[in-house]
C-alpha cells in the first residue's frame, strides 16, 4: 500500500496486528481476510469504492475511525495519501483476544470516538518508538480494536459544532495547509476561507478531531520532517 515501509507490532503469535503506514501515494484494491480497524492521522483525498463498484471521489477527516469487515471489495487511490494506523485480526482470534464471537459484520468510515483517539495516539507512539514493549503493544492494539469494532453507531455521529466541519471545508483547510507547510496560514485567514469566524473553526476543528488547527499543523510539519529524513 505504500512505498515507505510501515512501522508494526512484533507480535510473535500474529492474532493481531498493527502498522503505522507513513505518508505516501497509494492505488490499491483488495478483499481482506481479516478484520480491519483504520485510524486516519491526517486529512486524506482521492478516489475510492467501499463495499461497491462506484467510484466517487473522498475526503477523510483526521482523527477518524473506519471499519473494514471480511470479504468488503476495497479500491482506494491518493496522490499524497496521510498518515493512517491499521489494526487486523483473524476472524477466529475474535473470541481469544476480546472474548467476543461476533462476525463484526458492519462497516463504517469517518466516524470519531474521543476514547479511539487516545488509543491511537498512544498505539502511534509506541509503534514509532520501537520500544521492546510487546504486552504494552499488544493491550493498546486490542483495546483500539475493539471499541472500534464494537462501538455503537452513536459514537460515530459527528456532534455540532463539528458537523460544521465539511467535506468541503476539509478539502479547502487542506489545501491551504499544504500549499506550504513552511509558512502555515493564520487562523483568521483559514477561517475566512473556509467561512467561518476564527473562534468557531477552532471549537469546529477541535470537536471533529480532539485536536486544534495549530496542534495539526505541527504534526504535519513534523511528519513531513520525518518523512525526508
Amino acid at each position: 500500500m505504500s512505498k515507505t515501509a510501515p512501522y508494526q507490532t512484533p507480535l510473535a503469535s500474529q492474532r493481531i496486528k498493527a502498522e503505522l503506514l507513513p505518508r505516501s501515494p497509494y492505488d490499491v484494491a483488495y478483499t481482506p481476510d481479516r478484520l480491519v480497524a483504520g485510524f486516519a492521522f491526517e486529512i486524506q483525498t482521492g478516489l475510492h469504492a467501499f463495499a461497491s463498484d462506484r467510484i466517487s471521489p473522498f475526503v477523510t477527516p483526521p482523527s477518524t475511525l473506519a471499519f473494514t469487515p471480511i470479504g468488503c471489495d476495497v479500491l482506494s487511490k491518493s496522490r499524497i495519501g496521510g498518515e493512517y494506523l491499521t489494526v487486523n485480526v483473524a476472524e477466529q482470534d475474535l473470541e481469544q483476544l476480546l472474548g467476543q464471537q461476533s462476525l463484526c459484520a458492519h462497516r463504517y468510515n469517518n466516524a470519531t470516538n474521543k476514547k479511539a483517539i487516545a488509543l491511537a495516539e498512544a498505539l502511534r507512539n509506541k509503534l514509532l518508538l520501537a520500544a521492546e514493549d510487546t504486552l504494552g503493544l499488544e493491550e493498546t492494539a486490542i483495546l483500539f480494536f475493539e471499541l472500534s469494532a464494537f462501538t455503537t453507531s452513536t459514537d460515530n455521529q459527528y456532534r455540532k459544532p463539528a458537523s460544521s466541519m465539511t467535506p468541503r471545508r476539509w478539502r479547502l483547510f487542506h489545501d491551504l495547509l499544504e500549499a506550504d507547510l513552511s509558512d502555515t496560514p493564520s487562523i483568521g485567514r483559514m477561517a475566512q476561507e473556509l467561512g467561518l469566524s476564527g473562534s468557531f473553526f477552532i471549537r469546529a476543528f477541535s470537536a471533529a478531531t480532539g485536536s486544534t488547527p495549530h496542534a495539526y499543523s505541527i504534526r504535519r510539519r513534523i511528519n513531513e520532517a520525518r518523512t525526508k529524513l
